[in-house]
């Protein structure tokens, strides 16, 4: 029998940029004065080893398209997501179209509660405590954005 189990990591440095000041100070770039210190945090979770969206075989896996009807990242019995925008508008499965700033809003049910930029990604840790019945990844308007996404049960 094998156990099933997904590890992850995240971090953040919040820092200052201050700009030059002529013949008194060069550009530099520092970490914010009041927290001083990179944070974050990590975690593992056991899970029954279905991945139930986000098509994933021989490690490569197909792009799910956020348009503005959203494509579910997780479901009711999800345990763990991880969702990518890849900064590319959605072409088909397996091929990425032209490069976009546009924006992806990661929604719970009806609730938006997070937005990605180009390359930005995030892990939401469910745990089975959740009592969503849906996570989606959609666009506000406009070309439909290719994402990278992982749901485990």
């Amino acid at each position: 029998m094998a156990t099933y189990k997904i590890r992850w990591s995240v971090s953040a440095t919040p820092i200052v940029e201050v700009d030059d000041v002529d013949d008194a100070s060069l550009a530099t770039v520092t970490l914010q004065e009041t927290i001083r210190k990179s944070i974050g945090g990590s975690g593992e979770l056991t899970h029954g080893g279905d991945v139930t969206h986000g098509e994933w075989d021989g490690g490569e896996n197909e792009y799910g398209e956020a348009s503005t009807s959203g494509v579910t990242i997780g479901v009711s019995t999800t345990q763990f997501i991880w969702v990518k925008h890849t900064g590319y508008e959605y072409s088909d499965a397996t091929t990425l179209g032209d490069a976009t700033t546009t924006r992806i809003k990661i929604y719970i049910d009806a609730e938006c509660f997070a937005s990605l930029g180009a390359g930005e990604a995030m892990v939401i840790p469910v745990g089975g405590v959740s009592t969503a019945t849906s996570y989606k990844a959609k666009t506000a308007s406009g070309d439909a954005i290719a994402v990278e996404h992982l749901e485990l049960d």
